[in-house]
């Protein structure tokens, strides 16, 4: 199996999960520790503000350092998650095999 396949056959595996993880967000199952990894309030404020813009370079420009940069914001928010909602580490270890698999492609 290609490595583009594989990237495709994780995400479709952790895609459908996705809207459960948000329907715990959005009946605050987690409130309080939602609150004690900073993603509420001004911490979540600035880690969404951090990644729009990253998001928006990256649309503008595309460059695999903008790609870097707006993973690196994903992974702050994805980091914190994955503390508080059972299941989301896996997600968050999809995008870190992306990444490596961006740096492997650079070298």
């Amino acid at each position: 199996m290609s490595v583009l396949r594989s990237v495709k056959a994780a995400w479709e595996q952790l895609r459908s999960k996705i809207r459960y993880w948000k329907d715990d967000l959005y009946y605050s199952r987690y409130e309080d520790d939602l609150q004690s990894v900073g993603l509420q309030g001004p911490q979540l404020d600035l880690k969404l503000q951090g990644l729009s813009s990253a998001w928006e370079r990256f649309k503008s420009r595309g460059t695999a350092r903008l790609l870097r940069n707006l993973l690196g914001w994903v992974n702050a928010i994805l980091g914190s998650l994955a503390k508080v909602i059972p299941g989301v580490e896996a997600l968050k270890e999809l995008k870190e095999a992306i990444e490596r698999l961006i740096t492997a492609d650079e070298t």
